[in-house]
């Protein structure tokens, strides 16, 4: 991979983890009390990241034709789904999508979100 085209930099300095999930990929990473994620984003072209923090959870959402590296205290912990480029949208319309799959989902109060099926969460099963 080139050089990346935009990084994300998140310290924790909260007295507890936070965890992060980096969409569309749909990956989870705990980030310790104290610790350091960057998230490297390789694309052809430059394009916004999307963020949402909450009390209990960091979500970033990477846009179009997308690629990642994640590093935990310059550690990398990069899962092998992140060198799968993102389909053809936006990192606005990827954290719509998230807001319409999981908006009857509990939130997160410090736990990971129960794993359900894609298509039950977008048929309103699940």
């Amino acid at each position: 991979m080139s050089d990346p085209i935009s990084e994300f930099r998140f310290e924790n300095s909260r007295a507890e983890p936070v965890n992060l999930v980096l969409e569309p990929w749909a990956e989870e990473f705990t980030v310790p009390v104290g610790s350091t994620l960057r998230v490297a984003f390789f694309s052809e072209t430059a394009q916004p990241i999307d963020t949402e923090l909450t009390d209990a959870f960091l979500v970033l959402y990477a846009g179009s034709a997308c690629r990642a590296r994640v590093y935990l205290n310059q550690e990398e912990v990069t899962q092998a789904s992140f060198s799968a480029e993102t389909p053809p949208a936006s990192a606005g319309e990827w954290r719509a999508l998230h807001k319409v799959l999981f908006r009857k989902m509990p939130p997160y109060e410090g736990a990971r979100r129960p794993r359900t099926g894609f298509w039950q969460r977008l048929l309103g099963g699940g």
